[in-house]
């Protein structure tokens, strides 16, 4: 049930964890880096990792070029 005060505080810390994860991303984004450059400095999988750099993407706080095929990750100006 929606209303359910476990499943709320369920959803509460997933939450918080994607917040902490992409708050990690920025910080080790300091220079343009790929998704598996990225994943083995924060010790995540890199689908995770890429999941949360869409978003970031999404909400325009990086930007993803191409160079050779490879999607590169810099946090935008």
């Amino acid at each position: 049930a929606p209303d359910n005060p476990n499943m709320a505080s369920a959803r509460a810390a997933i939450i918080a964890k994607g917040i902490a994860t992409r708050e990690d991303i920025m910080r080790v984004l300091t220079k343009p880096m790929t998704c598996p450059d990225v994943a083995y400095a924060l010790g995540r999988t890199r689908q995770l990792i890429n999941r949360h750099l869409v978003l970031l993407a999404q909400a325009g706080k990086i930007t993803r070029r191409k160079t050779k095929g490879v999607n590169v990750w810099e946090a935008a100006e």
